[in-house]
């Protein structure tokens, strides 16, 4: 691979962090490994707060690649998604190839590793999709073990670097918006970004003028959909390019977290995955038509900012503050 130059590091620094300038111990050496519950064989486990964001908008690609993709439909069973070891590893290759591939013009770049987390990564440049599913086919445990890779960043920067740095701060509102916000977390740059291919700083469908300035929002409609309880209290406005995306996915923000509601085959049944609770047990909701009862879970109010009339039945499981 090629080294990264000092001049690239330095922008990179610029472009990820507000003020720290580095990765945290909640990003360093942490990867994508599945959880070994069966319920939730689907699921990508977090094991600190920070990088939710990214690792729920991996999630959600991992999860349309195992519903949607003709050669994993056997992963879904009576409506239940049921991967085994095998999909698991062909479908997160496949979701880390799109998201990468999505942000570049015919070319991409995969990161590699090195024990200094940005000065020593180098990078892999590809000119085709299938050449990019072969690197990562042969780098996968890179993006998985921990400790000694530090596969969530290699990602992150992998489709940093394809999408190019200028490009991304002509995506967002400020060319000095940041992709991290305190404490490690992601910011809606980064979940855009990594689910759309560009780095736009809003939720709403198209651009916006306000007060003299252009908030730039969502170009079209989007592979998986988000969905946010700032909407609930009306701090943000999320369009229908994400409330109605391709795939039935949602990546959740709620409570400064990210997690992912998805359904498989019926439109009534919402399941949900949070890959930092430790989850052992598939979590699954009923919506219920009806004028909507007083609710103290903001997972309810996030669900009533697109499915306005309805009631949600905690099928089985403890309803989660």
């Amino acid at each position: 691979g090629q080294p990264l130059s000092p001049s690239v590091v330095k922008e990179l620094r610029q472009l990820l962090f507000p003020s720290e300038r580095t990765f945290n111990q909640e990003w360093s050496g942490k990867g994508f490994v599945f959880s070994q519950h069966q319920e939730v064989s689907y699921g990508l486990v977090q094991l600190k707060g920070g990088p939710c964001g990214l690792l729920a908008s991996v999630q959600a690609f991992v999860i349309k690649k195992m519903t949607s993709e003709p050669r994993f439909k056997k992963s879904v069973v009576q409506g239940l998604l049921r991967p085994s070891v095998q999909v698991q590893q062909e479908a997160l290759v496949e979701a880390l190839a799109e998201m990468i591939w999505q942000a570049g013009d015919g070319t991409a770049f995969v990161c590699m590793r090195s024990p200094d987390v940005i000065s020593q990564l180098s990078t892999i440049q590809v000119r085709s999709h299938d050449q990019l599913i072969h690197v990562l086919e042969q780098h996968l445990g890179q993006f998985q073990t921990l400790e000694t890779y530090h596969g969530l960043i290699q990602f992150l920067v992998s489709v940093i670097l394809t999408r190019g740095i200028q490009t991304i701060q002509k995506d967002m509102d400020q060319p000095t918006c940041t992709l991290m916000g305190r404490h490690g977390y992601c910011t809606q740059e980064m979940v855009n970004l990594l689910t759309l291919g560009y780095a736009s700083s809003n939720a709403h469908d198209g651009a916006m003028e306000f007060g003299g300035s252009t908030l730039k929002g969502i170009l079209g409609q989007a592979q998986v959909g988000q969905l946010s309880l700032f909407e609930h209290y009306e701090h943000i406005i999320i369009g229908n390019a994400l409330k109605n995306p391709r795939y039935p996915i949602w990546i959740v923000c709620s409570e400064s977290h990210y997690s992912v509601f998805f359904q498989t085959n019926d439109s009534h049944c919402l399941f949900y995955y949070d890959g930092l609770a430790g989850q052992s047990q598939e979590i699954k909701l009923v919506l219920q038509k009806g004028p909507p009862k007083p609710s103290e879970y903001p997972l309810e109010h996030v669900i009533r900012t697109k499915w306005k009339l309805v009631n949600v039945q905690w099928h089985g499981s403890e309803p989660l503050l």
